[in-house]
């Protein structure tokens, strides 16, 4: 096209001027805006988290592993032990989704290889959602024989069906 594009620097103001023809200003903001905003102001690293969920074994067990890892300088590992599973955190800086990944890559491989048979996998990171999916993902049903919870894990599970 023949819509010319304009981008200003002044007194610290940006204004960045595009046509408004779809494919016009598309093409130019991907060949000439991006490059302009990347280029005075570069994306600086973020922070990037892998968890890993596990269950039914003990702290120092996983903790034990953890401390053999040898790590970069810019990956830290932490554990966090709730009643039933520990979360270990993977997290590490980096300008990208797909640059962290392979930074952590080989950590959280070891760490899976590991605790195989005990971990799970859930959407919030909570056991009873992944217990509810692979139960329904099997077509499984649970039945619950209470006398002590006045029937609050029933009750709990019939407003997750809902």
């Amino acid at each position: 096209g023949t819509a010319p594009g304009f981008a200003f620097i002044d007194s610290g103001k940006v204004l960045i001027l595009l046509p408004g023809v779809p494919i016009e200003l598309e093409d130019m903001f991907e060949k000439h805006g991006l490059v302009f905003i990347q280029k005075h102001f570069p994306l600086k690293e973020k922070d990037f988290q892998e968890i890993i969920n596990i269950c039914l074994l003990p702290e120092i067990k996983i903790d034990d592993l953890l401390k053999t890892i040898e790590l970069p300088d810019d990956v830290t590992l932490g554990i966090y032990p709730a009643p039933g599973f520990v979360q270990v955190s993977i997290t590490t800086k980096a300008l990208n989704k797909s640059f962290a990944t392979k930074k952590i890559r080989d950590i959280k491989n070891k760490i899976a290889i590991e605790f195989s048979d005990y971990i799970y996998v859930s959407e919030d990171g909570k056991i009873e959602r992944a217990i509810h999916d692979l139960l329904i993902k099997n077509d499984e049903k649970i039945a619950f024989a209470e006398s002590c919870t006045g029937g609050e894990i029933g009750r709990a599970s019939c407003r997750e069906r809902v």
